[in-house]
């Protein structure tokens, strides 16, 4: 079965038709080059009227020109995110086909060339075991959609409905990339009725309130209006189950798992500088007994990396959720480090703190 059969099978509520990118453009006008001029990568939801058709507004990714056409490019427009109208690229090179297989391709090519760049200045790493994001939204022109790698597994977030029917296209690139073993998949979105009054509001009076754009995705919501805690789907390439990889950062083990919490994988990639230098920080400390508390622990990622480097660190970790406090143990036993020496509670994080509890010489 290839990857997109297999996507279309997994995924609900795919986009059916492909999206004419010849037939969503708008030219904008001054006062929306103006704002590009000052921020060029985003617009707020009061420039949405500026990309309406007919009354209707422009979504999914739209071309756009100026009068000059030195400013124009292609952007993802979806009223459900915050900043709805994200810039992807200016580069006239891609202005004729729009979103494509070949956008992505370079995409993923130049994204990953850049992390290595990054890896040879030791800025970040790069390697068999490493953690790190490949793409990140805007930064390497996919609006709305990043990509963190654990280990070899990709796994492809996205923010927006309208990613979905490019989705086969992406994983077929991110699995060229030397070492890629598998590609997960997860929707955030948001579909609520603060979303549906936006349109509401910024459509002119008296027209429908069904876009013109007939490739409007649909999005299933929960109970609360919202989908944003739908669950990884294996869709490319090798396929973990219920089996987890290990990661190495700054000399620490961590277990990744991609089907064991619907909610996370068990790593936050955008605190890995943060984990560095809380570690190094509680490092100077080694002579002496020293107190940390970590609140809404998680999986304690700090926790474990601040363990590693003062052996008389003595951590309380406070979480909501049994199975992440029990995951955290499991990272602090996985990079051999006694449980019994550090605290774990399953508890809400507020109680906690209106018990007013103990002095720590970090919280």
């Amino acid at each position: 079965m290839c990857i997109r059969d297999r996507y279309q099978r997994r995924v609900r509520g795919l986009t059916k038709k492909k999206n004419n990118f010849e037939m969503l453009g708008v030219k904008l006008n001054k006062a929306i080059q103006n704002k590009l001029a000052t921020h060029p990568w985003f617009l707020l939801k009061q420039q949405l009227e500026a990309f309406t058709r007919n009354g209707q507004i422009l979504k999914g990714f739209v071309k756009f020109e100026t009068d000059s056409k030195k400013r124009s490019g292609f952007c993802l427009i979806d009223p459900s995110m915050s900043p709805p109208i994200r810039v992807a690229t200016y580069d006239n090179k891609y202005l004729s086909t729009g979103m494509s297989k070949e956008y992505l391709h370079d995409m993923v090519e130049q994204a990953y060339e850049f992390r290595l760049q990054l890896d040879l200045e030791q800025k970040l790493e790069v390697s068999e075991h490493s953690a790190y994001r490949l793409l990140h939204e805007g930064g390497d022109g996919v609006p709305g959609l990043y990509v963190d790698v654990y280990a070899g597994y990709a796994h492809i977030n996205v923010l927006s409905g309208f990613w979905r029917e490019y989705i086969p296209d992406l994983a077929d690139s991110i699995l060229c990339i030397p070492g890629m073993k598998g590609v997960y998949y997860k929707e955030k979105l948001r579909s609520d009725q603060a979303s549906r009054d936006l349109m509401t509001k910024v459509s002119m009076k008296g027209e429908s309130q069904e876009t013109q754009n007939s490739d409007q995705v649909d999005v299933e919501e929960d109970e609360e209006g919202s989908n944003d805690n739908y669950e990884n789907v294996w869709i490319a390439g090798d396929n973990l189950e219920d089996r987890h990889v290990e990661v190495i950062e700054n000399g620490t083990k961590y277990k990744i798992y991609f089907n064991r919490d619907r909610s996370t994988t068990g790593l936050f990639l955008d605190h890995r500088h943060n984990r560095k230098v809380c570690s190094e920080l509680i490092g100077r400390f080694t002579k002496q007994p020293t107190r940390v508390l970590s609140l809404f622990s998680h999986t304690s990622s700090f926790s474990v990396q601040m363990a590693l480097k003062n052996p008389n660190v003595h951590t309380t970790n406070v979480d909501s959720s049994e199975s992440l406090i029990q995951w955290a143990k499991e990272n602090f036993m996985l990079n051999d480090i006694q449980v019994p020496r550090h605290s774990f509670l399953v508890e809400d994080v507020f109680k906690f703190l209106k018990k007013k509890p103990k002095e720590y010489d970090m919280v």
